[in-house]
């Protein structure tokens, strides 16, 4: 079985725990019903992967590379290619 994860939009209390939003949880099998039927009132979702968050707001695009340093050579190449 593949492990899933949701996300709340409003702070919740469900069965004596606080979920937050801006915090990825595990699904439980003990609470998915009810996260399912949060799920369809807009309150909360659900994904096969963790929810990735950045200054509050949950990132969706694919995070850049780390910036290629060029060497000496290949900007020398880079330029007499233009010339």
């Amino acid at each position: 079985m593949t492990e899933r994860y949701f996300r709340v939009k409003t702070p919740i209390k469900i069965a004596n725990h606080r979920f937050i939003p801006c915090v990825s949880y595990k699904l439980g099998r003990d609470i998915s019903a009810t996260i399912e039927m949060l799920v369809e009132n807009g309150k909360a979702e659900i994904s096969d992967t963790p929810f990735v968050f950045e200054t509050g707001k949950v990132i969706t695009k694919e995070v850049k590379p780390a910036y290629k340093r060029r060497t000496k050579k290949e900007i020398i190449a880079e330029v007499e290619e233009r010339l």
